[in-house]
């Protein structure tokens, strides 16, 4: 699978509206940060990348074809998510082996070298792993199998920081080694926002940037200095967080219109924010 293209997609569940109108593409080489607050629909999003249901409307089309029940596109696709394995009484190695049956793709040498990295016991049942164990039994299959496209869930959660940045080391590798499609959603974003080639960020349902990471990162800047001056640089923008002690104000100021220019003004200082504080600020209540 080298692209996979959304067309104008809606999900709806019952009487709600999951996603509304979601269009973009995911070529393969390409890492993507899938970000949106809790509820913003990532997940439902995933789920329709990875064929597990079908869109309300709108199409997903892989490599021009739908692969919603095709064999070639489902083995091909790996989706990493939390789910639950108290009924796992299996040991690692079977659980592994048990998905490179089914993976045309799977490398057991490199899923062997990824458990001793992470430090999980091959003979160990599953069900006794503890929640960092789990998570990262199920980042070795993902990044393993190596699937044309992988979707990671969150797979951080239970992982501490050195297996995060274990994660994130492989993942880049990988990506060297094999390119495929990446896509990650995560609400670490100052820790994983290296691995983003391009940002989808959800919010209420729809798609409201599809951006290069460093195309999106240069509409903001964070400006402080004198009041007056740092309100004249901002005119035209959008300020999405301000704070003021007496006469300096510093202001969080963001582009709608592209990469943001402030001429150099003096006794003002200007400096990039991190995607996590733009993020937070541009997808608040209210915001739009």
């Amino acid at each position: 699978m080298d692209s996979l293209a959304v067309r104008k997609v809606r999900l709806d569940y019952e009487e709600e509206r999951i996603l509304d109108d979601i269009t973009f593409a995911l070529k393969k080489g390409e890492t993507y940060g899938l970000i949106g607050k809790n509820g913003a629909g990532k997940t439902s999003l995933l789920s329709l990348l990875a064929a597990f249901r079908l869109p309300t409307a709108g199409s997903i089309l892989a490599d021009g074809k739908d692969p919603f029940e095709r064999m070639e596109c489902t083995t091909d696709t790996m989706f990493v998510y939390e789910n639950d394995m108290s009924e796992e009484t299996v040991k690692v190695r079977s659980y592994i082996e048990i998905f490179a049956r089914y993976r045309k793709s799977f490398d057991m040498t490199y899923a062997e070298t990824l458990a001793a990295r992470f430090s999980l016991p091959l003979d160990k049942k599953v069900n006794e792993l503890s929640k960092g164990g789990r998570a990262a039994l199920a980042i070795i299959i993902g990044l393993a199998a190596k699937a044309s496209l992988t979707l990671f869930d969150e797979p951080h959660l239970g992982l501490d920081a050195i297996a995060r940045e274990s994660f994130y080391e492989e993942l880049l590798w990988a990506q060297k080694d094999h390119p495929r499609i990446f896509v990650l959603a995560t609400c670490l974003l100052d820790e994983a926002s290296h691995l983003f080639d391009r940002l989808l960020i959800l919010q209420e349902g729809k798609l409201r940037f599809d951006e290069a990471t460093d195309t999106f990162l240069q509409r903001a800047v964070k400006v402080t200095g004198p009041k007056e001056a740092v309100l004249k640089i901002g005119k035209n923008h959008e300020e999405l967080a301000c704070k003021e002690l007496g006469d300096t104000r510093q202001a969080l100021l963001f582009s709608h219109t592209g990469p943001f220019k402030a001429k150099e003004t003096p006794g003002v200082r200007v400096e990039r924010p991190t995607l996590q504080e733009v993020f937070i600020h541009l997808t608040r209540e209210g915001s739009s």
